[in-house]
């Protein structure tokens, strides 16, 4: 009985195709969304937070003016704004007056405005800043060259007035 010879009953190995040698799937390529990612990133940050959701945000994400006034925001809530803001790129005016921000809130802010040069307009008038909120805002008016127009009306003004004649 003759040995099999498999090296010819198998034909040219370049007729066969093997696991080895199967293409690679193209990998899947997403479009950048902007507002899906502003979205998605204030949405996590009001989750880990504890805030609920502002829908009045959510609705003037892409619009060129956001008016949030006297919604009660409080520092916590000021951060999931500033955060989701940090990457927004319509937002040119911003009103946030009498949101109880105080100074933890205004440094959220002045970190969103170091890094976000669309906002040329803030209103961020009584929201009891206090000599930190001051600071932090004058810190970054050095830093930030986009900004137009800031108002800070209320107790803060005169104090960034203070630490303006004497840090600045």
């Amino acid at each position: 009985m003759a040995t099999p010879d498999f090296d010819n009953d198998m034909g040219d190995s370049d007729d066969y195709e093997t696991d080895l040698e199967l293409e690679e799937p193209e990998a899947v390529v997403q479009e950048y969304d902007p507002v899906s990612e502003m979205t998605r990133l204030y949405r996590s940050v009001c989750r880990r937070t504890g805030v609920v959701p502002a829908s009045t945000f959510l609705r003037q994400i892409t619009a060129r003016e956001l008016n949030m006034d006297h919604y009660g925001l409080g520092p916590t809530g000021t951060k999931c704004i500033a955060t989701a803001l940090t990457i927004n790129t319509f937002i040119e005016r911003l009103s946030l007056e009498d949101n109880w921000m105080t100074g933890e809130g205004a440094e959220y802010m002045a970190d969103m405005l170091k890094e976000n040069p669309s906002i040329t307009d803030i209103n961020l008038a009584n929201n009891r800043l206090g000599t930190e909120g001051a600071e932090a805002m004058g810190d970054m008016l050095v830093e930030n060259g986009s900004l137009r127009r800031v108002n800070l009306a209320g107790k803060a003004a005169l104090t960034w007035l203070h630490l303006l004649a004497t840090k600045y």
